[in-house]
């Protein structure tokens, strides 16, 4: 499922929320990392420090979904990386990121670069 970076987060508000998470947060969301095979997305390397704390975040995921996304970028046959959940990120200013659990993959495998100020919330969060 595709969304633009940094696009407003719109995927899982019709739905009922998972206890603990805000209404009002996730209303202001922002996408990120919500990548789909035919739609461009930015490359390059991203700080150690920023790949260690989004795995330690990725253990504690959001919204769960009863089915999984498949990797759409991963070529070949053969078994392929899914995920059902989200990752949800509040940096310092207030603004809240929302990625799906692929995100790692995506930066690990397909070297995805999310944007700066994504990696900026994720080294700012006392995880």
């Amino acid at each position: 499922m595709y969304f633009e970076d940094l696009s407003p987060y719109t995927y899982a508000l019709p739905k009922s929320l998972p206890e603990g998470v805000e209404i009002g947060k996730l209303a202001s969301a922002l996408n990120v990392g919500w990548l789909e095979n035919g739609y461009a997305f930015d490359v390059g390397r991203t700080p150690w420090m920023f790949r260690l704390t989004l795995r330690i975040l990725d253990q504690d995921l959001k919204n769960l979904m009863l089915g999984d996304h498949e990797c759409d970028l991963c070529e070949g046959e053969g078994r392929k990386p899914t995920g059902n959940g989200e990752i949800h990120v509040t940096g310092p200013d207030g603004v809240t990121y929302v990625a799906p659990y692929l995100i790692v993959h995506y930066i690990d495998k397909h070297k995805y670069r999310p944007p700066q100020a994504f990696i900026d919330a994720v080294l700012a969060t006392d995880r």
